[in-house]
């Protein structure tokens, strides 16, 4: 059997994942990726003791390119007036608060709970346009622009820019955490740019009337100097909520629903009881996050696991595997929506860098099993379609889900009564 390592590519792992991280949690839990340079982690404690230590392992790093970038793209970027910086999710300390701070006023938990008759509204009636008569993608006809419009409609974009702003977002997904051809590099750079310049028009067209969205409320701080955020902070602001705040959301609602097709019971539980929407999302949320593999960087030397890795050293935290551990959860591999008394599981995050939109995740991903299992009881996932995934290091979820109502389905072939997949295929 050849070495963890040697089997470890962090660019596929998404098409089956955890035989290669059960093994890795039994047999050699720190190990350093070939292809990156990286030091994986795969155990939960593990995990959850550097996230708690944000002074020995920065976030500084999340958002770096994962490769080497064709020395053409800091030119495209620099001449496009592309003003991102570190922000929020590659910040530490007090920055990393305030900012924290600010973007938190619009995602409180209660101001989030009041936008669920609009989101709720917004899920309706994008699940009433799926066909009933044919098979159709989920991820086309709804998970990959329903927490889009969530979003726009919190910033005040209008829905129109849905597609541009969905093909800008992936650009940047590519950029950093993909592994692309240079050409290819310099085609997404100009796609980043494209979304940074859309992003300050729409502060600019903001500053003479802010409207009712957050955007409105950070132009009437800038202007009132109620609060020190420059034109440039709200960009950022914008940029790492119109990424952040639908891409991985849009990812997990196509794994719940995956999931819950394919554990059929729990599909059922939820048609006959939708208070269990919850907690199924939850479970999904544990079982297959869609954001499965995180980074962290280390500021002092530092034993891991007999390892010794100086300052700098770059590092994987596998969340995906952290959360199937079984020394912390109990059959880790079964999907079980009654799971009670077990840990926090890392879907979300911890410590200080704990996601800040978890609330407005949750209540998109309980909206549309709710609503999915009321106008659908009979879905089910559609014969021979095979899964793809975005090739890149960090963000699990399939690129098309093909689903079909059971009423069409001739009676003599249903059978629900299979052994419930365990493995992500």
């Amino acid at each position: 059997m050849t070495s963890i390592a040697a089997d470890f590519d962090p660019f596929t792992l998404f098409e089956d994942p955890h035989p290669i991280l059960r093994r890795a949690r039994a047999e050699e839990p720190v190990f350093q990726d070939e292809h990156t340079g990286y030091w994986v982690v795969t155990r939960y404690d593990k995990i959850k003791e550097i996230l708690s230590d944000p002074e020995t392992f920065s976030a500084e790093n999340v958002l770096e390119p994962i490769m080497p970038l064709d020395p053409e793209v800091p030119r495209i970027l620099a001449e496009g007036k592309f003003g991102a910086k570190p922000f929020i999710v590659n910040v530490d300390g007090d920055a990393h608060l305030e900012r924290k701070r600010i973007f938190a006023s619009v995602l409180h938990p209660r101001k989030v709970a009041s936008l669920e008759p609009r989101i709720r509204e917004l899920a309706r009636r994008m699940l009433a346009e799926c066909p009933a008569d044919e098979a159709f993608d989920f991820v086309d006809r709804y998970a990959r622009d329903f927490p889009a419009l969530v979003i726009f409609d919190i910033l005040g974009f209008p829905e129109h820019d849905v597609p541009a702003i969905k093909s800008w977002a992936e650009a940047r997904m590519e950029l950093l955490f993909g592994r692309l051809t240079p050409e290819r590099q310099r085609d997404q750079a100009h796609g980043m740019v494209k979304f940074w310049r859309y992003i300050e028009d729409h502060i600019e067209s903001q500053l003479d009337a802010p409207g009712d969205h957050f955007v409105g409320d950070l132009v009437r701080l800038h202007v009132s100097g109620e609060e020190d955020v420059s034109l440039n902070d709200i960009a950022c602001y914008c940029f790492a909520f119109l990424f952040a705040g639908h891409e991985t959301t849009s990812a997990q609602i196509a794994n719940l629903v995956r999931d819950m097709l394919t554990q059929r019971e729990a599909w059922e539980a939820v048609v006959a009881d939708p208070a269990l929407a919850p907690a199924a999302a939850e479970e999904s949320l544990r079982m297959n996050t869609a954001t499965f593999n995180w980074r962290r960087r280390t500021t002092a030397p530092v034993d891991i696991d007999g390892h010794q890795l100086p300052a700098g050293a770059n590092l994987f935290l596998v969340y995906g595997s952290a959360n199937r551990d079984p020394d912390v959860f109990v059959d880790p591999d079964r999907f079980d929506i009654g799971r009670e008394g077990q840990p926090r599981h890392l879907g979300l995050g911890y410590g200080s860098h704990f996601c800040i939109g978890a609330a407005l995740a949750r209540l998109e991903l309980k909206v549309t099993l709710e609503e999915l299992t009321s106008s659908m009881p009979d879905l089910r996932l559609a014969d021979d379609r095979e899964l793809t995934w975005v090739q890149n290091v960090s963000f699990c979820g399939p690129r098309s889900l093909w689903l079909e109502r059971r009423s069409r389905i001739p009676a003599e072939s249903l059978s629900f009564d299979e052994e419930p997949e365990t493995r992500r295929r």
